[in-house]
């Protein structure tokens, strides 16, 4: 058995560039090998994909498109996809614990990789091939995990893996697939930052664009349910960002409540304070990004994933409630101050368990700070009590543990 890790980056986020997102710290973070739950080696190999718009290509003109278009517009969401399906295809064996993370757009990619996932399974090796196939099946709105067309796919090019109830006794009745035994296939774990758009791509400009709105229906996410194979996940969420085009795409537990051996506690989504791009990361201050950071890796480490013990120290040191909301970020590029020509508060955070613990503490730590999104819940934020242990002068940085009363 091994960790299988896949890191999808934000819009215009590389891995080389200075100022990393949580998914390029997390992918370096990673270690190659942890202790398994039985004391076993377990080896943990990562596979990050810079963002939309980063210039990917391989010349200079399929790059600045890229950037040009990546970035704006979305393009490549599909392309980011495949490849990380394709990393699986080739690498994942029966058994293997699979971890999903993703940021902005990478997350709306996370998230359609785990639905890929749910209805194509994953190809064996051998059939590298049917790979398009896969994520052509995923696109068709009418061929959902459960269809005959879906089942009869895993059947014949992903049988050594089971996604639904009742699947290998339905091929053992039908005569279809390859293994006598195949495994019910579960992903370890799923953590996004800020998913954005109710598409996954920003919608008002995108639509515009001559064949726009055909483009914002293939992106769609085919509905916002989260998958049951999905054994665990946490969403961190932007509290204060303003773009009409970045509303955020929570997840639904539709498929999820009831499941046996399922508990929706397992699928948080928390409000953290800042940004879009100071929750998930990459600007120069790192107070906020760095909270969010340890709320989402907290829930990968209670699956078994392991990261380095100096870099995660780091980060707890970096965290902080009071951090600028913009991530310290001074000036503003093209393509954002168009999107900043329409913006609104983002709705209101549905309830007080969604708010973060960090968003509380700034909520009573900064006066100034009383935003929207959190106005109908004023009144449980002012009695909130931070539980400060008896001899510490201020509260403890989130995820840092509190120190010892002397």
């Amino acid at each position: 058995m091994k960790r299988i890790v896949v890191c999808c980056d934000g819009t215009w986020n590389r891995l080389d560039s200075e100022e990393h997102t949580n998914v390029g710290r997390l992918a370096a973070a990673i270690l190659g090998t942890a202790t398994g739950a039985d004391g076993t080696r377990v080896t943990q190999i990562v596979h990050h994909l810079d963002g939309v718009g980063s210039g990917r290509g391989t010349g200079r003109a399929s790059q600045t498109v890229d950037r040009l278009f990546g970035g704006a517009f979305g393009w490549g969401l599909d392309a980011l996809i495949t490849e990380a399906y394709r990393f699986l295809a080739l690498n994942y064996e029966p058994g293997d614990e699979i971890y999903v993370f993703g940021f902005s757009r990478g997350a709306y990619c996370a998230r359609s990789l785990c639905g890929l996932i749910g209805r194509a399974g994953i190809v064996e090796r051998r059939h590298a091939d049917r790979i398009d196939d896969a994520t052509r099946l995923y696109r068709d709105p009418a061929k959902g995990s459960a269809s005959e067309a879906a089942r009869v796919f895993r059947a014949r090019y992903a049988s050594h893996v089971t996604t639904i109830d009742g699947e290998a006794a339905w091929r053992e009745r039908e005569g279809l697939g390859d293994h006598p035994d195949p495994v019910r296939l579960r992903l370890a774990y799923l953590g996004v930052w800020d998913t954005v758009g109710s598409l996954g791509v920003p919608r008002g400009l995108f639509g515009m664009m001559p064949g726009g709105g055909r483009a914002v229906r293939r992106h769609s996410f085919h509905d916002t349910k989260l998958s049951p194979l999905v054994a665990a996940a946490r969403h961190a969420v932007a509290i204060d960002e303003r773009r009409w085009d970045f509303e955020p795409t929570l997840w639904q537990l539709d498929d999820i409540l009831g499941k046996p051996g399922l508990d929706p506690g397992d699928y948080p989504q928390q409000w953290f304070p800042g940004v879009h791009g100071a929750v998930g990361g990459g600007g120069p201050d790192a107070g906020l990004s760095s909270a969010a950071l340890l709320w989402v890796l907290e829930g990968a480490e209670a699956r078994g994933l392991r990261v380095d013990g100096g870099m995660r120290k780091a980060w707890v040191r970096e965290a902080a409630f009071d951090g600028p909301l913009d991530a310290g970020r001074t000036g503003r590029s093209l393509a954002d101050r168009v999107f900043r020509l329409r913006s609104r508060d983002r709705t209101a955070v549905p309830g007080f368990d969604n708010v973060s613990e960090t968003a509380r503490r700034r909520w009573k730590g900064v006066a100034a700070y009383r935003p929207n999104p959190l106005a109908a819940l004023r009144d449980r934020l002012d009695g909130w009590d931070a539980g400060v242990p008896e001899g510490e002068a201020t509260p403890p940085r989130p995820g840092e543990p509190p120190l010892a009363a002397e």
